[in-house]
């Protein structure tokens, strides 16, 4: 795989995802011609609390060690629109924050993923039973929906056959009729 490809393939199929279920986190792209060593994912995190894994509290499975706090007002107004350009420099991280970044050069979308869950302590959203159900029903009706497709393309198919051959025997008829009238 060359190296852009893990990068490319992680905003195009995983990053709108994490925005889906993170909307109010601003997530910002930068995409230029050369960006061999600038593909870097950078995260900001609200800064780990002091003393919280010290203080004996289990911590429960998947349970966030950074603290969870709504994106402030100045956060949000110190990013601008997505660029290709990169008119949209990472900003600086506010004194409650600090970056967590990843390297994506020549890494699979997969491990970028895995490595952004690691770093950040992100949790993975299961679907829960009716959603999972609801996702099996919708793959049943995407294969009823294609072997639908393929009848229709076969009986088309075998209609413009007939329609040819019709064609055919009327130019023939037509050609026998000329050849006995002269």
């Amino acid at each position: 795989m060359a190296g852009h490809m893990g990068p490319r393939k992680f905003a195009r199929e995983q990053l709108p995802r994490l925005k889906y279920w993170n909307p109010s986190i601003p997530m910002v792209v930068n995409r230029g011609p050369n960006t061999k060593n600038s593909a870097v994912l950078t995260i900001y995190v609200a800064k780990k609390e002091a003393g919280k894994e010290e203080t004996g509290k289990k911590k429960k499975k998947n349970e966030s060690i950074y603290p969870v706090h709504p994106i402030p007002a100045e956060a949000s107004q110190r990013l601008k629109p997505t660029s290709w350009t990169k008119e949209s420099p990472v900003p600086a991280p506010t004194s409650n924050e600090e970056i967590v970044r990843i390297g994506m050069w020549g890494k699979k979308s997969s491990l970028i993923l895995e490595e952004f869950l690691g770093k950040t302590a992100a949790q993975v959203v299961t679907p829960t039973p009716g959603e999972q159900q609801e996702m099996e029903t919708f793959a049943e009706l995407e294969r009823q929906a294609k072997k639908d497709s393929e009848l229709g393309l076969e009986k088309m198919k075998k209609k413009r056959e007939q329609e040819s051959i019709m064609k055919r025997l009327a130019a023939r008829v037509a050609e026998s009729n000329r050849a006995s009238s002269l």
